[in-house]
């Protein structure tokens, strides 16, 4: 089987796993597209091609030509590139999302005598996965499988950037919005609605399978195992993450996603 897969830094976990423990009979062909040089790809009919400078020699340094047919592969992966809890953070500052632990806590103190809802509004879940669902749509995954369903039939898988790491609410960081969905239990929650709202933006497409975290990889509802991100490493130059970082995961996932991208099928 023959693949396209494009990404971010995300990438690295897959072709590390293909790397180390060879899948037989599957051929990826990684593309890098980073954020920097969102604007040098260009999407002609089945091709996608390296418009600007840095963007050509950054698949130059891949072995990777200027123009990719996507019709000479079997099926075609985006990694990451959609939306992650950070995007749930940012609706959350200023909202409380009812059906959540959280917005029970609200909903109590506004029946209480002490009343008063505080600084952020109750959201129905409903509304909350509508406005992740739109964050999607903006977002260029979305706008990828939009133009190649125009022009394609090739079987389509979104691999979503994996949960933040299991460690993540010790470091020194400003995450307030996951803090707070760990100390209200909301973590299978909140995977639950990235998920959904993953499922809403894409439903128009016909042969688009949507891959969700495995359940073994993930604690408290919504955070990447420790074991699973050993072994991080930086897409092209192979070198480790940092110890801090709080978002990569290592090939054992990564081969976990492999699974089920070979098995995907247009039906699902």
């Amino acid at each position: 089987m023959k693949i396209c897969m494009i990404g971010d830094s995300h990438l690295a976990m897959m072709v590390n796993a293909q790397r180390e423990q060879q899948i037989a009979d599957l051929d990826i062909t990684p593309v890098s597209w980073p954020r920097q040089f969102y604007d040098q790809l260009s999407l002609q009919g089945t091709d996608i091609c390296a418009e600007g400078p840095e963007l050509a020699a950054e698949w130059e340094k891949h072995g990777l030509p200027r123009r990719i047919d996507l019709s000479a592969f079997d099926k075609l992966v985006f990694v990451s590139y959609t939306i992650n809890a950070f995007s749930a953070f940012a609706i959350m500052r200023d909202h409380v999302v009812s059906g959540w632990n959280d917005g029970a806590f609200l909903v109590k103190r506004l029946n209480s005598l002490s009343g008063g809802p505080g600084d952020r509004r109750l959201m129905t879940a409903a509304v909350f996965k509508a406005c992740l669902a739109d964050l999607i749509r903006e977002n260029h995954t979305y706008q990828f499988v939009d133009h190649i369903r125009k022009h394609s039939d090739l079987p389509i898988v979104v691999v979503p950037a994996p949960y933040l790491a299991e460690d993540a609410p010790k470091q020194r960081l400003r995450l307030w919005g996951l803090k707070q969905v760990l100390r209200k239990n909301d973590g299978v929650a909140l995977a639950q609605a990235l998920q959904e709202a993953h499922e809403i933006a894409f439903a128009p497409f016909s042969g688009v399978t949507l891959l969700r975290q495995p359940e073994q990889t993930v604690v408290r509802g919504c955070l990447t195992k420790e074991e699973y991100r050993e072994g991080a490493r930086r897409f092209g130059t192979q070198a480790a993450q940092s110890a801090d970082d709080i978002m990569h995961a290592g090939p054992l996932l990564g081969r976990l996603f492999l699974t089920e991208i070979c098995k995907a099928s247009p039906e699902d």
